[in-house]
């Protein structure tokens, strides 16, 4: 049209057009078209007007509009943004800078600021990728809003810096990218982006998001690949200038232009610098996961990038191997210093297991661990055994992984005959290592557990010498050495009898019946359960046993998946390795009763028979073991349990590792499992015992059709697995019925998935599983009584999760579900309902709802009466009622009957519940002319008016009956206060009546939807709510008063006196009251009020924050800690920062919170109080909020004593460090709450702001005493050196607070005196953590 006719013709036609097209974008299939299509008729159009001004008036407006929807941004920034930018600079300068930009440059930030801001970086983006924005500089902020500026434009450090720590994480990462992208990857990064990055990337390093540090991650790769192409170029221009220098001598623009050069490299240089560093101290020990994985994984980047050149293998070239760039002499680096060495050993040891497992990657790429390989090992060792942790196992795995990888690399370091005090001759040296583990595998770890298996349990375990082989098997190194012939045979011979050696010795343990497992008599030790010692508990035993053949059968796993199998001399598996391997698999799926142990061995089985039956000497192995594991069906068929233990996993793990495309195995399979399952039961001639193998082959079939690696070929099986499923409804064995609910359940979310309805349609499932409608209608018109729930709800559920479909005879389907809508049981008339609406199609479902209610109308039966209201419930939740606006005049009709006239409460409860439905309540406040809607609407708040003569009318139904119309009446009563201020004063009454639960029903929903009240009726309230705290003797009436405090706010004129009695009432409240939820919910409700005294006075103050700090303890709960930043919250308004309140510590306290909500809500407080802009990243926040701090009570003594708490060392520091070493010997300990709180960090944070503030001479006094102590400490310990005690959290916390605290003296005094320099010498002299040592020489030299 717009080549036929012209854009003009088109606009003129259809002036909308620009915006709606845009709004079209939200469609990702046709977007690159209508991008495309929008470019090209505005390109027209600009060419037509030969205007700009009147050409941006086409689009300006459309294009914001599209740019404030988050569902088309995206696309639009990708489609339609760069082609029509791309046709005037100068547009997209007025546009950006006229329309967006410029209001923030002026401080006009309205209340869509996060929108605004989201659109106008989306343009700055793409303006960027156009060479239309420039870098970001100090220079002041340009307004172009009154003119078409010139290009690019400057943006100012100053509003880029505060959007790197906003609270949405679209808007920092926007940022992030204007920050460090360049479409030239080649240019400097100007001076300022390196200063906004360092301030900018300590809170994006710790974000919690998983999704937003990969984004990050992904940003900071850009900017190591643009650093690399940066100093690579400028340091070719810079040997350009030197020849120029000396051809043309007397050019005197060129030192000038070398040395502008030389500064941009060493800027990039000192970055890089800074940036290992900072990523070190991210490293550091206790430092929270998020901090730590983000910089392990951006250590990878830059080790890959080849800036150490050490790295760089001879025949490795930038381009041709992924992330290898090219780089600059001057920037080049030693990534792997001591420092870096040591705190990547410290993550071998790590809570989080890919920690561990990127540590390891990352030591893998150093030269060499510094010569420490042994002391880690014997170290791991020592804590494994002391703790019995999976984190030390996985670390002393890690380690031996290492000490291969090195001799592999033929590393000095790996070559060392003697381990844990054994020696040993290896093969070669590359084996040596391999050769070593098995020594002391043999001679420690298993000659203990064979001797005294108490002692193993206690002190020997064994699985993390057994991970570490199976990391070295599961690499392809040992394969490459000397892992061939008799060598790799005696080593797989001796592996072989050591698993098997392992399954003997848990076999009883992880066999028994009982799911709490077992401790053997004879290793109960009364002795030290007499001492107060626990003994050897279940747990322990299970845990130990557990692990070991965990490990024992991964091990095979990687054995049989990766070695060599053949007939030659060289290949060291044999087929009766495999073989030996599978039965011992075998025996254990068949035989263990734990749930995770079985689960672990089934991988390793699953790989066994992938290889054999991909190998054709071996493929008959399988199906030996899975004839031999379908006889098991019958030869268990008389010791049973829930879920058959292990023999689901073996089967299925069979089938799944047949490699034939038709999967003959599953067919056959399948089809004499279901002949099993199709077995009667057969009673034992008395009645007492029952063989039943038909639960082990439900359980195996089940298993079938829940594993996603079968999902495609078992789908022709599902019709016959529902049929089965649903015959066993029927069963009159409890254990048959059981299972067959579980393969039904299985199936029904195979087909459906969790959701409770699904999209398939009712005919389309019929006519795919024909097989199943006559099973479901056997179901349905089973047992009517008891005996019958079983079959009944399974098949009404079925029948509910699907869709319904137009013009679809149901057949006999639908009566007899009709006739479960007058179950005698509850729970099946709510589902026969749910199913009813099933079958009820769109254009029939006013008509069946006046059938339903003229069918109830005339029965007097409740039961029948109450099936067909809900099923009148569920067809309205189903399908809404916008599209049935006649409904209203339906449900008015029945009003008189169902509700006046009738004294059942639950079936008078059912009927308002339907005036309750949220789609009813949509179509009233839609339509609230409409006569029908006033006459049901005039009814109701008559009826909720005499709700007290309506409870009285019903005063004999049931108790459960009574709490239903209760429940239902205060919703009427509220949802009609909502929007008519006639009921209020009856909805305010209900709460002072005599009916307790009608108050509280009342209350409840007037907690979380505060409505809009005048002051006559906030005065009444008040009264009511006051009286019900003081008097009401229901706690639970009570605590839902007290909420309501915080919502709505004292009638105004309150006298102050009252309003300080009150607070001291909540304040008694908060210690005690009788529940917990009382004393939670007094704590908000004290500090609302406390804000509406005109004096509030100090001793009110501290008592509220300081059951603020009580509450807000780590250890806790969620709600608990969440009432204390609520109550923070509230004080808010009094909190500027005139006079030192402890409130403010609180507050920085929530901002380290475990919990992210909590920490997004102190987050929102400190821009309350601080009156910014933004909200933003509660690290962020915490650095602002210190910052006030620190400038508004620099000479508070309180605020001194507090910030002093939190460096110095209370109490005897040797003694603790004493206590934190002497490790914890359960295995099953306590650990500690608060895992995003940076310890460490924080005592670096506040030493700073110490320094800062007054000399005090009591911590200069107590930090030097810290400082004996610490010095005693190490003296006593020795040496510590690689993880050593120093990768103690709370050890390395304690020496961090002595140094800092040193620093603080060295600031106030300008020296710390001899004892300072002598305490630096002697942990040079211990080898203390290296990373502590150049900490505490920086603070010294301060």
């Amino acid at each position: 049209m717009r080549k036929g006719v012209g854009a003009e013709w088109v606009f003129a036609k259809h002036s909308a057009i620009v915006g709606e097209m845009l709004m079209a974008l939200r469609d990702r299939t046709l977007s690159p078209v209508i991008g495309k299509a929008v470019v090209g008729l505005l390109a027209a159009r600009k060419a037509e007007l030969n205007d700009l001004h009147r050409w941006i008036e086409c689009w300006e407006e459309p294009l914001s509009t599209a740019l404030r929807s988050e569902e088309v941004r995206g696309n639009v920034q990708v489609y339609a943004l760069p082609g029509l930018f791309r046709l005037s600079p100068e547009c997209f300068v007025q546009f950006v800078q006229g329309v967006w930009l410029g209001r923030y440059n002026q401080g006009n930030v309205s209340s869509e600021s996060e929108v605004n801001l989201m659109s106008l970086l989306c343009c700055l983006k793409v303006g960027r990728d156009l060479g239309f924005v420039d870098e970001i500089s100090d220079v002041a902020n340009v307004d172009y809003s009154d003119s078409l500026g010139p290009t690019p434009i400057q943006l100012s450090s100053s509003f880029i810096s505060p959007l790197l720590s906003h609270e949405h994480e679209h808007i920092r990462l926007a940022a992030l990218t204007l920050t460090t992208h360049s479409p030239t990857l080649t240019k400097p990064l100007p001076t300022s982006a390196f200063r906004v990055l360092k301030s900018a990337l300590p809170p994006l390093h710790a974000e919690t998001d998983a999704e937003v540090r990969n984004l990050v991650i992904g940003s900071m790769r850009q900017l190591i690949e643009r650093l690399g192409s940066t100093s690579y170029a400028l340091d070719k221009d810079l040997q350009g200038l030197e020849k120029s220098a000396l051809r043309l001598p007397k050019d005197q623009t060129i030192p000038s232009k070398m040395l502008g050069l030389k500064e941009s490299i060493t800027e990039a240089a000192s970055f890089l610098g800074w940036y290992l560093n900072f990523l070190k101290t991210q490293l550091a020990p206790g430092a929270n996961y998020q901090r730590v994985v983000t910089a392990l994984r951006i250590l990878i980047i830059i080790i890959r990038s080849g800036v150490d050149p050490s790295l760089v293998g001879p025949d490795d070239k930038a381009g041709k191997k992924k992330g290898l760039l090219h780089w600059s002499p001057s920037v080049q680096v030693d990534l792997f210093d001591k420092a870096m060495k040591r705190v990547l050993i410290d993550c071998l040891f790590n809570p989080f297991d890919d920690v561990r497992t990127m540590a390891a990657e990352v030591l893998k790429c150093a030269p060499d661990c510094g010569g420490s390989l042994r002391i880690i090992l014997e170290r791991g060792l020592r804590g494994m055994n002391t703790s019995g942790r999976a984190r030390d196992a996985d670390g002393v795995a890690r380690s031996i992984d290492l000490w291969f990888h090195f001799a592999l690399k033929c590393s000095p370091e790996a070559k060392f005959e003697e381990l844990w005090g054994l020696t040993i001759s290896a093969q070669s040296d590359q084996l040596g290592a391999v050769g070593l583990v098995l020594r002391v595998l043999e001679l420690d770890y298993l000659k203990v557990a064979r001797e005294d298996f108490q002692r193993a349990v206690r002190e020997r375990p064994i699985y993390g010498l057994l991970s570490g082989l199976r990391l070295i098997f599961e690499g392809r190194g040992i394969y490459e050495c000397a892992f061939k012939g008799p060598a790799g045979r005696i080593i797989i011979s001796q592996i072989l009898e050591y698993c098997v050696d392992i399954w003997r010795m848990s076999k009883d343990i992880l066999c028994f019946v009982s799911p709490e497992g077992y401790v053997p008599q004879e290793m109960v030790d009364e002795e030290a359960e007499e001492d107060g010692d626990d003994g050897m508990d279940t747990q322990t035993v299970m845990s130990y046993c557990w692990r070991a053949v965990k490990e024992s059968s991964a091990l095979l796993g990687a054995i049989i998946r990766n070695a060599d199998f053949g007939s030659g001399p060289q290949a060291p598996l044999s087929k009766q390795n495999f073989s030996d391997i599978g039965n011992v698999l075998l025996e254990q799926l068949l035989d263990i009763r734990h749930r995770g142990a079985f689960s672990a061995v089934s991988p390793s089985f699953i790989e066994l028979c992938s290889r054999c039956l991909a190998t054709q000497t071996l493929s008959d192995l399988p199906e030996q073991w899975l004839s031999k594991s379908i006889l098991q069906i019958m030869g268990k068929s008389n010791s049973i349990t829930r879920r058959s233990a292990g023999l689901p996993s073996l089967i299925v793990g069979i089938v799944i590792a047949d490699p034939h495309p038709d999967r003959p195995l599953l067919r056959s399979t399948f089809e004499k499992l279901e002949e099993f399952a199709r077995l009667p039961a057969v009673l034992s001639a008395d009645g007492t015992k029952v063989n039943l193998p038909q639960v082990h082959a439900l359980n195996c079939l089940r298993g079938m059709f829940t594993d996603s690696r079968l999902s495609s070929s078992s789908q022709e099986f599902l019709g016959r697995g529902l049929e089965l499923s649903v015959s066993c409804f029927a069963s009159e064995v409890w254990a048959i019925r059981n299972c067959g609910i579980m393969l039904f359940t299985a199936l029904v979310n195979r087909l459906f998935g969790k959701r409770m309805t699904g999209t398939t349609e009712i005919r389309d499932f019929l006519e795919r599983y024909p097989e199943v409608a006559s099973v479901l209608l056997r179901s349905l018109n089973g047992e009517p009584g008891i005996e019958g729930v079983e079959q009944l709800y399974p098949a009404l559920s079925l029948i509910a999760r699907l869709e319904p479909s137009e013009a679809f005879d149901v057949g006999a389907i639908e009566p007899a579900v009709m006739r479960c809508l007058s179950s005698r049981f509850w729970k099946i008339r709510e589902m026969a309902a749910r199913s009813y609406s099933t079958l009820v199609s769109t254009r029939h479902v006013i008509e069946v709802i006046d059938q339903l209610l003229g069918d109830a109308e005339k029965s007097q039966k409740q039961n029948f009466v109450h099936g067909r209201l809900c099923a009148v419930k569920a067809l309205l939740d189903r399908r809404g009622a916008d599209s049935h606006e006649e409904v209203l005049g339906v449900l008015g009709g029945y009003w008189g009957t169902l509700v006046q006239s009738n004294n059942c409460a639950v079936t008078k409860a059912s009927f308002l519940s339907l005036l309750n439905n949220s789609n009813i309540q949509q179509l009233l406040k839609k339509r609230p002319d409409d006569l029908e809607a006033q006459n049901l609407l005039s009814n109701l708040l008559e009826y909720c008016k005499t709700s007290q003569e309506v409870l009285r009318e019903v005063s004999r139904s049931s108790t459960v009956g009574r709490s239903m119309l209760k429940e239902e009446l205060a919703k009427s009563i509220y949802n009609l206060a909502s929007y008519s201020n006639d009921l209020i004063p009856t909805l305010i009454g209900t709460m002072s009546g005599e009916d307790e639960e009608l108050a509280l029903y009342t209350s409840s929903h007037l907690f979380p939807s505060p409505l809009n009240l005048d002051q006559d009726t906030l005065a009444s309230l008040d009264a009511i709510l006051w009286t019900i705290i003081a008097t009401h003797p229901w706690d639970q009436l009570r605590t839902i008063a007290v909420n309501l405090l915080s919502e709505y706010p004292p009638p105004r004129g309150a006298p102050e006196e009252l309003l300080q009695e009150r607070c001291e009432a909540l304040l008694t409240l908060c210690t005690n009251a009788s529940t917990e939820p009382c004393r939670i919910a007094a704590l908000p409700a004290v500090a609302t009020l406390i804000t509406y005294l005109s004096h509030p006075t100090a001793l009110l103050l501290k008592e509220v924050t300081k059951q603020v700090g009580l509450l807000g303890h780590e250890d806790n709960p969620f709600p608990t800690r969440q009432a204390a930043v609520s109550a923070v919250k509230a004080l808010s308004p009094i909190l500027t920062f005139e006079t030192f309140n402890a409130a403010y510590f609180c507050l920085y306290n929530f901002l380290h919170d475990d919990d992210e909500d909590i920490r997004k809500e102190a987050a929102i407080v400190v821009k309350s109080v601080m009156k910014a802009e933004h909200t933003l990243l509660p690290l962020a926040a915490a650095d602002a909020l210190v910052d006030k701090m620190a400038k508004s009570f620099s000479e508070d003594e309180e605020f001194t004593r507090e910030v002093v708490s939190r460096v110095v060392v209370n109490g005897d520091i040797k003694d603790q460090l004493k206590k934190v070493c002497a490790r914890d010997k359960i295995l099953f300990a306590r650990e500690k709450q608060n895992l995003f709180l940076s310890v460490h960090g924080e005592v670096m944070r506040w030493a700073m702001v110490l320094g800062g503030l007054p000399e005090n001479s009591r911590f200069i006094e107590d930090t030097l005493n810290a400082a004996v102590g610490v010095r005693e400490f190490a003296r006593e310990m020795g040496e510590e050196g690689p993880a050593g005690w120093m990768r103690e959290e709370d050890v390395w916390v304690m020496f961090g607070q002595v140094a800092e605290g040193l620093g603080v003296i060295k600031r106030w005094r300008g020296d710390c005196g001899d004892e300072a320099s002598e305490f630096l010498a002697e942990m040079k002299n211990l080898q203390a953590h290296e990373l502590f040592v150049e900490r505490l020489e920086k603070v010294l030299a301060v």
